[in-house]
């Protein structure tokens, strides 16, 4: 047991809040680059900033065409839409994952239908996303949760099988690659999410990535009033109006500009973490597939045996690292029981609780992304987690 007073009882907390740069985090680079928005007059949609932060993002997925939406949930619903699915569908989803995930698949008419998942990944277990396949399934949306992907091949193997397209739900995947192939080289296409709290953020935002031209071409008529792509001919499709700004996109040139610097310490740090953390009773980080090529670490997640923290829950040891100075989160409610949800008559809940998923949200801690930039910070992990042993 250690000796040390942990914060949450009043001791000295390791980690002092001016630790931290400010998030988002910005430069000169990013002001003049707005400001070069503002002085153009384009600041609607398809301007050329767009167009251009399109094509580095594509190529940063590795993907071959790419299309800026609203936010990361209607990203999901077009995707959807534009793979033809609506009423009488299902699709399957994990439980362990934001709500949108599932709230999108409601949203085109079609039924979620929920997966458990891989207690040591979080992430979609193939097996039991096998066992939710009916004869009224079109679609599988995995969800690379926390930046760790599901096991894509096994996955594209099951939706092979049985003629089911395949969405990436990639909002915390901004870096993450399967075999060195980004989200949506995969999969039939990706879903990613510029909201606020992510990796890469313009306040809000999304980006669907494909290799598929005709997809995304139906993506671009959903997103842009049913219009063909860049012209104002009708394209047959009803459309909505879900389009960027040039203000976003400016920004988020300046965010993809500094994302590999941020993703390499990010990675550096966590691999450091997963070797201390292995070295302490009880504690085990959460892993990655060995095809998992790199991981965009939006979260650091670890589990931890409640035989050795007996008196600790999920919620009380995030309260007493938090304490501490660390900058944590919890794990997802799962969806069949997160209060929002319920307001949906077309949902198709477990008949019992799903056995992963629940105990994921009984001994997962999870650090924020922030948290992997400082080297000094993530070295006071262990000793903090440590001290909470047999003191609380």
């Amino acid at each position: 047991m250690s000796s040390r007073t942990p914060a949450i009882l009043g001791g000295t907390p390791l980690i002092a809040e001016s630790v931290y740069e400010p998030w988002p985090i910005v430069d000169k680079t990013d002001e003049l680059l707005l400001v070069e928005t503002l002085q153009s007059r384009i600041w609607g949609f398809d301007g050329p900033i767009e167009r251009q932060f399109e094509m580095a993002f594509s190529d940063f997925v590795g993907t071959r065409y790419g299309l800026c939406l609203a936010n990361g949930t209607v990203t999901l619903e077009v995707a959807l839409k534009a793979c033809g699915i609506g009423p009488g569908d299902e699709v399957v989803v994990p439980a362990a994952t934001f709500l949108a995930t599932a709230v999108a698949v409601v949203n085109v008419g079609a039924r979620p239908v929920f997966a458990d998942i891989d207690s040591n990944t979080l992430c979609m277990d193939p097996v039991s996303a096998a066992k939710a396949v009916t004869d009224k399934t079109r679609a599988i949306i995995p969800v690379h949760l926390y930046g760790t992907m599901a096991h894509m091949d096994e996955i594209m193997q099951l939706a092979e099988s049985y003629n089911l397209f395949v969405i990436e739900d990639a909002a915390h995947a901004h870096g993450s690659r399967w075999k060195d192939e980004g989200p949506g080289s995969v999969g039939h296409a990706a879903s990613f999410s510029f909201q606020m709290a992510k990796i890469m953020t313009a306040g809000e935002g999304g980006f669907i990535a494909t290799n598929d031209e005709r997809f995304m071409e139906t993506c671009y008529a959903l997103k842009n009033c049913g219009r063909r792509s860049r012209n104002y001919e009708p394209s047959g499709i009803l459309g909505f109006n879900y389009r960027m700004t040039e203000f976003q996109c400016a920004v988020l040139l300046g965010q993809l500009r500094r994302l590999p610097q941020q993703h390499e310490k990010r990675e550096a740090n966590a691999k450091m973490l997963d070797e201390n953390l292995r070295q302490l009773e009880g504690i085990k980080p959460l892993t990655t597939y060995p095809e998992q090529s790199s991981h965009s670490r939006y979260r650091y997640g670890f589990q931890f045996d409640q035989e050795v923290y007996p008196r600790l829950t999920a919620k009380s040891m995030t309260a007493a690292l938090e304490a501490e100075g660390f900058l944590m989160h919890s794990v997802f409610t799962p969806v069949y029981r997160d209060p929002l949800y319920s307001v949906s008559t077309i949902i198709d809940r477990p008949e019992a609780w799903l056995a992963n998923t629940e105990a994921a949200t009984r001994c997962t801690i999870l650090f924020d992304h922030r948290v992997l930039l400082y080297k000094d910070v993530v070295d006071r992990i262990p000793e903090a987690i440590e001290s909470l042993k047999g003191n609380i």
